[in-house]
């Protein structure tokens, strides 16, 4: 008994479809995978199309988190009079006119010894919410903000303070997950994850993905990772790109299919010529799997 036959293949669909119009099917000799560029496979994006490495360029702004956290905690010297006078007209309606000058005088005096109060009770939950987000949008990470029952607190921000706001997520609402397309050439999936993890300083469980690729071939996946925008590395074999921020993870089995480009590569009998036989099964097969 044949080993197709020992594991349930009682029948192949290569053959249904080649046979001919007498029901015969001339099977040929072949080689597949003879070089792993024969093998491309790329995952089916959302749009229905083959997924394609079209940008290797690195999202910056807001959500570079991961150089954020290591930023110098004195960003405070960054204040100009200009600038202070712009965080007045919008600090000081919310915290009141005394408050307003204790912070005014910490952004004058980066250096001083004051590095955090406790503003005045708000018990607004709204107001406390839009002086939370003034924090983030006006005092460039030189200063955050806390709630403790009710009550804010503003503070210089230190690298670590930074880390752990990070952390956090710096938001419910904000997206959280980086999505980018992983091109890999003659690599198990597990070695290619691991390297862009260890680019990133992370484990790789933390990249999520809807399915395993084969090592040898050339394969184009999605991948996503729970990061603030890191930056990313390449080189020949192993790339990165088409990276966009989303609020959703990948999970096993989120994907649409495989787009497989497969090449298979004739056995020839001499130096010169393939077997005639195996020339015209394969012009056969080419036909019908072309209609």
């Amino acid at each position: 008994v044949d080993v197709e036959a020992r594991v349930g293949m009682t029948c192949s669909t290569v053959q249904q479809l080649l046979r001919n119009a007498e029901g015969n099917y001339t099977p040929f000799t072949a080689s597949l995978k003879t070089l792993f560029s024969d093998f491309v496979v790329r995952e089916m994006s959302p749009n229905g199309k083959p997924l394609r490495l079209t940008c290797l360029n690195v999202i910056s702004g807001e959500r570079e988190g991961l150089n954020k956290s290591t930023q110098l905690a004195n960003a405070s010297s960054l204040f100009s009079e200009t600038d202070i006078a712009a965080v007045g007209l919008v600090f000081e309606p919310l915290i009141g006119s005394a408050d307003w000058a204790i912070l005014q005088g910490m952004m004058h005096n980066p250096d001083g010894e004051v590095s955090q109060f406790a503003l005045q009770p708000i018990t607004d939950k709204q107001a406390r919410a839009k002086l939370h987000q003034a924090v983030k949008d006006h005092l460039k990470n030189a200063f955050i903000s806390s709630t403790d029952n009710g009550r804010i607190t503003l503070q210089r921000a230190t690298n670590q303070l930074l880390r752990e706001q990070n952390r956090r997520g710096q938001g419910k609402d904000a997206p959280q997950c980086v999505h980018f397309t992983l091109y890999k050439e003659n690599l198990e999936s597990s070695a290619a994850l691991r390297s862009v993890a260890q680019h990133l300083g992370i484990s790789a469980k933390q990249l999520r993905f809807g399915g395993t690729k084969d090592k040898r071939g050339v394969t184009l996946q999605r991948v996503s990772v729970k990061l603030n925008m890191g930056r990313f590395g390449r080189n020949a074999v192993l790339k990165v790109g088409d990276i966009e921020v989303r609020k959703d993870d990948l999970n096993l089995g989120d994907l649409n299919g495989n787009f497989f480009e497969v090449v298979l590569r004739v056995v020839k009998t001499d130096e010169t010529k393939a077997s005639p036989v195996d020339l015209s099964s394969l012009c056969q097969a080419q036909e019908v799997l072309s209609k």
